[in-house]
Parts: C-alpha cells; sequence; structure tokens
C-alpha cells in the first residue's frame, strides 16, 4: 500500500494543477507517475487523470510587461483559441510568415517546445500553440475567445503606459508600411470597426479611416506615420526585423523632407490665389506637386493658368518616364500636373507598368 498524501501534498498538487505537468509534480514529490496521475483524478482535477499542463512559463502571463503587451497585441492580430474542453486540452496559436517574431515571443514566454513550420505550396508558415488552461483563460479574459476578428476592442486591462507596445504587436500582425518614392511613408492597421475606432482615439493624429473588405482600416501618411510608427516604437525590445527596418528607412523622408514654416504658409495664403504654380516654384524653391498639395490641404485656390503647349523634348521625356516611374515622380520631373501628364499621356497611346512596393 502506497505511502498516504500529506496535506501539504494535496495543496501542492491543487496549487500546481494547471501549471506544471504530472512529470514535473514527480520529482517536487518524488513520487511516481502513476501515484500522481491516480491522485489527480481522485481530487477530480483533471480528465482521466491528465493535468493539461502549459509548455511555456506561465508567469509571463501573470504580470504586465512590454512582452505580454506585446505579445496580446499580435495575437489579436495574428492568432487563434482552441477549446477542446471534452479532452481537457486548451491551446492559443501563433502562426506567421516571419520567423524571426514567431522565435522571439517563443523565446519571451519560455515555450518549451520548438517552432513548427509548415510549407503550403509556395508560402511557409511558422506556428507555436501554446498549451495550457489557466493561459487560454487569461486570453479569455481579454475579450479574444468569440469570434475577435469582428468583435475585438483594445482590451481594457492593457496598462496605459504600455499601448504602444500593444498596438506595435497588433501593427506587427495586421499592418502595412508603404515605402513611396523619398521615403514617403504610408502606415495603416486593419481591423474590426470598434477596435479602429479605439486606435482612433490614441494621441496620435491620423490620416484616414475606411471600409477595408469585411473590416475597417486606419491610416497615416507622412508626418501623421512618422509620429505612429515612432510612438510604436518607443522603447521597443521586441518587434518584427521586416517592417522595423521599413521603419528605419521611413525616417530618412523625415530627415530630407522639409516642412512647411508658418511664414511660407503665410505667403501662399496671400500669393497663391494671385499667382500661378510656375511662379510658385520659383518663389517657394518647391516642386509644383508639393505647393499644389499644401495648397489643397489649406484649401488655397492657386491661379490658374494657360495650358502650356508641350514641347518635342518633353513628349520624349514623357515616353521615358511615365511607363515604370510613380505620379510624385513624374510630376517632380516633368514639373506639370498630374491631370496634365495623365491626358498627354493618354492622347500619344502610353501605358503604365508602375507597381507599388509591398507592405
Amino acid at each position: 500500500m502506497g505511502k498516504r498524501y500529506s496535506v501539504e501534498e494535496i495543496e501542492f498538487i491543487k496549487k500546481q494543477r494547471g501549471r506544471i505537468s504530472i512529470k514535473e509534480m514527480t520529482e517536487e514529490l518524488n513520487r511516481s507517475y502513476s501515484s500522481i496521475k491516480g491522485k489527480v483524478c481522485k481530487l477530480g482535477l483533471g480528465k482521466n487523470g491528465r493535468v493539461d499542463a502549459p509548455n511555456a512559463n506561465i508567469s509571463f502571463f501573470e504580470g504586465w510587461s512590454q512582452e505580454l503587451a506585446y505579445t496580446v497585441g499580435f495575437f489579436l492580430a495574428d492568432g487563434h483559441m482552441t477549446d477542446h474542453s471534452k479532452s481537457g486540452s486548451y491551446s492559443i496559436c501563433f502562426s506567421v510568415i516571419d520567423k524571426d517574431i514567431i522565435e522571439k515571443i517563443a523565446k519571451v514566454c519560455e515555450y518549451k517546445n520548438t517552432v513548427k513550420k509548415y510549407i503550403n505550396g509556395t508560402s511557409i508558415m511558422y506556428v507555436i500553440n501554446i498549451s495550457g488552461k489557466s493561459i487560454w483563460k487569461f486570453f479569455e479574459s481579454l475579450g479574444f475567445a468569440h469570434n475577435k476578428t469582428f468583435t475585438t476592442r483594445i482590451p481594457k486591462q492593457i496598462p496605459k503606459e504600455l499601448m504602444n507596445h500593444f498596438i506595435r504587436g497588433v501593427f506587427d500582425g495586421d499592418g502595412s508600411i508603404i515605402i513611396g518614392n523619398n521615403c514617403y511613408p504610408k502606415v495603416s492597421i486593419v481591423g474590426s470597426e470598434l477596435f479602429i475606432n479605439d486606435v482612433a482615439k490614441i494621441d496620435i493624429e491620423y490620416g484616414s479611416i475606411a471600409p477595408h473588405s469585411r473590416s475597417f482600416a486606419i491610416r497615416y501618411y507622412g508626418q501623421k506615420a512618422i509620429d505612429f510608427l515612432n510612438y510604436i516604437y518607443k522603447n521597443s525590445t521586441i518587434h518584427m526585423d521586416r517592417k522595423y527596418k521599413r521603419y528605419l528607412k521611413a525616417l530618412k523622408w523625415e530627415s530630407s523632407y522639409s516642412f512647411w514654416t508658418e511664414q511660407e504658409i503665410e505667403l501662399l495664403r496671400e500669393t497663391g490665389p494671385i499667382t500661378n504654380i510656375d511662379d510658385l516654384t520659383i518663389i517657394f524653391n518647391r516642386s509644383c506637386h508639393s505647393i499644389s498639395l499644401k495648397a489643397s490641404k489649406l484649401g488655397i485656390r492657386i491661379k490658374e493658368k494657360r495650358n502650356k503647349l508641350w514641347s518635342i523634348d518633353e513628349v520624349k521625356l514623357l515616353k521615358k518616364v511615365y511607363p515604370a516611374n510613380s505620379a510624385y515622380k513624374m510630376v517632380t520631373i516633368l514639373n506639370r500636373s498630374l491631370n496634365s501628364i495623365q491626358q498627354k499621356a493618354h492622347r500619344i497611346g502610353l501605358k503604365r507598368k508602375y507597381k507599388k512596393e509591398k507592405a
């Protein structure tokens, strides 16, 4: 007959149930595997004696940190929960094409298994499944259990001082950063309408919110994009390498871009309505595109001018730059409005081959 379990041993089993495996209990209590499994079953703590022990460090999920806030954000974007309660199994799954970030998440939560690689045709996915009912319950408490794609909001439990790390996690999963000509940045995040409205309340000015497939997207352009990126990457210790590199590239636009001063804006208000665009480029030493864009944003009407005839040299240059350059670059090179360029290209039968850089 086996040695009776002491009160202390029983309390240890109850406390550690779901936190450590039966094998780890055998090492702590110096009892056999079958003995502890039988006791777990008698205490009603597991299905058929099974203890659904986590394969990650549960302590990581018990106190908010930058890494946990990021992980929760990334899960909101690219994770899902599985509930096999009949068999006593619960898990949190992360899957993504970027191996570096899945390995970083595995490292910070002390994931005990290996990152799995799945190949489906030409695509490769890297996956981790974090098991354990207590961890599953943590994510459920954040509101992620049911149909999170369309109903999730920013969890109220996220500490305000860690909000930028949470948003960075969402951005790495469901965001994009496109770098245009002269490193001009365009940033967006896709999510439920409720979630996107929550993001809009963060103290970072955004460009627009619009429907995106069955979801919504919040977008940031130019300086607003830089402000947003600076916000989410502040004091970052965990992030996706691919998007972080684009952030660094976007900063080159900020360092090279000449922002409009208050004096220039005032001068544009005075001279814009009475001066044509060609003369304004000389006054401000800026491109037609830059001046027209600024005037449009400020509601300033630029004095119209008679259409200038295209010279033979200009047509030759148009044929060269039109097929494979962005609108911004064409406007800058030809020093004409985009409408004028498009009309001329249409008349002489030019076709576009330019493709935007992928997010």
